[in-house]
């Protein structure tokens, strides 16, 4: 009877330890969006893996913790609209996160680009012109590209972030030289507190839809010393051919967006 009750403590025990283990552990889930342009016709980025850092010596290897590894090559400008392309998901110890960074691959994956060839780089861009520009990433390979977002874990619950890639603001020509460089402008958007704005670019008789219309929202700042505003684009897409009302054509736009109050713009070149 003794060494029976003794197996049942340690049981129990065990039960215990592997409760407070699994309360202690969440769930973190991240999405890939972007802020669409009419300045390219695609914008390609590999992504080989995504870590976090909980904080202490940023330069400790060991400090950073993978959460996925994609190992893809995304057309930055088709996740417009609303169209958000899961990254990965992963377990995390609970409590609160510094950062996160991209590590940015070398080497394209397989499949074919909107030109029906294989990608030429892992990182480039298809201009206007349909032609292909190598990206440069400056120390990016070797260190990866940074996001300073502060987020929480917490115990058996999901947390759900969507990294918004500004692919306009990201891809720099360097002054008169042949380089394009990469140089990342991501916003962390939490699920829990983005709104979606979305809509029907249309005709002056609202009867017919306006596709690869350019749409953003933007607000105005001051500037010190300057009597003109500072315009920020928050967010952009482009419309799209399609939309859900049968009785219009095209047109269709929809976009992620922190709550506050924008001003919705949209034009087409004639």
């Amino acid at each position: 009877i003794v060494l029976i009750s003794c197996l049942l403590m340690a049981a129990c025990g065990d039960e215990s330890d592997n409760d407070t283990a699994a309360s202690e552990t969440g769930n973190l889930s991240l999405g890939l969006t972007d802020a669409a342009t009419d300045e390219y016709r695609a914008v390609y980025v590999t992504i080989d893996e995504v870590q976090v850092h909980m904080g202490g010596d940023e330069e400790d290897a060991d400090s950073w913790e993978t959460v996925a590894t994609p190992e893809e090559t995304y057309n930055l400008l088709e996740l417009v609209n609303g169209v958000i392309e899961e990254l990965g998901i992963s377990p995390l110890d609970a409590g609160t996160y510094e950062q996160m960074r991209l590590i940015i691959g070398t080497t394209p994956a397989d499949g074919l680009n909107i030109q029906s060839i294989g990608h030429p780089y892992a990182n480039y861009v298809i201009d206007t012109g349909n032609q292909s520009h190598k990206l440069k990433i400056p120390s990016g390979y070797n260190t990866g590209i940074k996001i300073v977002h502060s987020f929480d874990i917490s115990a058996e619950q999901t947390t759900e972030l969507i990294l918004d890639f500004d692919a306009s603001a990201s891809v720099v020509k360097a002054g008169t030289s042949t380089n394009w460089l990469l140089k990342p402008t991501i916003k962390v958007l939490n699920t829990e507190e983005h709104a979606i704005v979305s809509g029907i670019v249309s005709d002056t008789a609202g009867e017919s839809g306006i596709e690869g219309a350019l749409v953003s929202l933007q607000y105005e700042t001051s500037n010190a010393g300057d009597p003109k505003d500072v315009v920020t684009v928050q967010a952009a897409t482009i419309s799209d051919e399609e939309n859900q009302d049968e009785d219009i054509e095209g047109g269709e736009y929809a976009l992620l967006v922190q709550p506050g109050s924008y001003r919705l713009v949209t034009y087409k070149d004639q």
